[in-house]
């Protein structure tokens, strides 16, 4: 994935990071851990609106299958 995306110009330092873990594997407890650090890396040097995001209740739905059909 460097190689390619080098080869399309991003540098190394600047637009891209590339970090290689000896316990690395794609699972929900891996990205868990490197979320935070890759989410402050990403929106370094921009500025929020101030505002906090609400937690909101997910949209909800059912399905019930139809009798006989």
């Amino acid at each position: 994935m460097i190689a390619t995306l080098t080869a399309a110009g991003f540098r190394v330092g600047r637009d891209l990071a590339a970090f290689i873990c000896a316990d690395g594997t794609h699972s929900e407890w891996f990205w868990r851990r490197e979320f935070p650090a890759a989410y402050r890396w990403l929106f370094a040097g921009t500025q929020g609106t101030g505002e906090r995001v609400r937690k909101q209740r997910p949209a909800a739905a059912a399905c019930t299958p139809q009798r006989g059909a």
